[in-house]
């Protein structure tokens, strides 16, 4: 366990050391020895043999180009994600009939 910044402070007054404060989960030491051999060490690179046809060949980035528009604001929901807005039905303030509104109402009054 971690202690707090009051139990720190009260350390440093008595000089005890801040690190014997701290549990053993927190060290490194009691880590590698508890994953000895379950995690293998990374091998280094010289001690694999890689064909020299692999060597050779220059690899580079494909080549693409910058479209030339605008980013999009909006984010495109990606699969199993559901963004439905409900639609509006437009409603005119003259006649208060549905699918038309003030500017486009043709009822007479």
């Amino acid at each position: 366990m971690v202690p707090c910044c009051h139990a720190l402070a009260a350390g440093r007054v008595r000089n005890i050391d801040p690190y014997t404060l701290l549990s053993l989960c927190y060290f490194v030491g009691p880590w590698r020895a508890k994953y000895k051999g379950v995690v293998m060490p990374r091998p280094n690179e010289k001690d694999h043999n890689i064909p020299e046809e692999c060597t050779d060949v220059a690899v580079n980035p494909p080549r693409t180009k910058r479209q030339g528009r605008r980013p999009k604001k909006k984010r495109i929901p990606s699969q199993g994600e559901v963004h439905h807005k409900k639609k509006r039905i437009t409603k005119c303030g003259r006649c208060f009939g549905q699918g038309h509104n003030r500017k486009t109402c043709s009822t007479l009054i």
